[in-house]
């Protein structure tokens, strides 16, 4: 998440999931992958409303498209770690 600046990380990430949305489609695991670094740049930036929308839009979509894939669950996982670290008062390094 750019090293603790998520703000600048915000636009970088939704032009990710417009990208890899046009090559891998709208709900490939490389959007849903990029939606939850929104999510969690957006988290990081205070956007805790915003970032909880983009989080459980990614959650549906996994869930319903790919149950079985043990990567995107683990992003999940993941996301919430952070997210209980930012509230801690640690801000992440890039991706975690």
């Amino acid at each position: 998440m750019l090293a603790g600046r998520p703000d600048a990380a915000i636009p970088l990430m939704e032009r990710a999931i417009v990208g890899f949305g046009k090559f891998t489609g709208k709900d490939s695991p490389d959007v849903i992958a990029a939606t939850l670094g929104l999510a969690q740049a957006q988290f990081g930036a205070g956007h805790h409303a915003e970032a909880e929308h983009l989080f459980d839009a990614a959650a549906t979509t996994i869930h319903r498209k790919y149950p079985d894939d043990a990567r995107l669950a683990k992003r999940l996982v993941s996301y919430r770690v952070s997210t209980e670290r930012i509230l801690a008062g640690n801000q992440p390094h890039c991706g975690g």
